[in-house]
């Protein structure tokens, strides 16, 4: 009796070895993947805010008269990265498939774009109606503090991220 005790403690410790050493190895592989997801995550928000500017940067120049619109169509084309262009879905399927804790910030992020998008637009059309002629200092006013808006937002998603990262050990 004493060795089929002993067996049966030592099948059982065994046993039980294994099953805390698989579950340990796996949290720590679910761990690396979160962190791995996170890193990419961030490396996709930095990019897409520095592709924003870049994409951006020569409007109030062009608003100030220091550029035709036709030189700023031109820079913007020069500055566009067709390899960029799938930074924002990465984003997207990121925050909805692992981190939804950064959606409100994420949100946030896409609205302050959005309203760069829009000043824009308004821009366009007003060059397009009534040329270069006339003072676009509201309009630059309103721009230039959009993009900073953005930038402000992109640095607070970036810090939550950051912040989520160090947390996880």
């Amino acid at each position: 009796m004493n060795i089929l005790t002993a067996l049966l403690t030592i099948i059982g410790s065994g046993v039980i070895a294994a099953w805390i050493s698989h579950h340990l190895a796996k949290g720590k592989e679910e761990l690396f993947y979160k962190r791995k997801k996170l890193e990419e995550l961030y490396k996709c928000v930095e990019r897409y805010t520095t592709l924003l500017f870049v994409m951006n940067h020569m409007w109030p120049r062009v608003m100030d008269g220091d550029l035709s619109f036709n030189q700023g169509l031109d820079m913007q084309i020069k500055n566009n990265n067709e390899e960029e262009k799938h930074l924002l879905p990465e984003i997207d399927m990121l925050i909805n498939l692992y981190f939804l804790n950064f959606l409100t910030t994420y949100k946030g992020f896409l609205k302050k774009r959005d309203t760069v998008n829009e000043l824009y637009q308004d821009f366009n059309y007003i060059y397009k109606v009534k040329g270069p002629t006339i003072d676009y200092g509201k309009n630059k006013k309103e721009f230039v503090k959009a993009l900073f808006e953005v930038e402000e937002v992109s640095k607070a998603l970036l810090n939550e991220v950051a912040q989520y990262a160090r947390k996880l050990k």
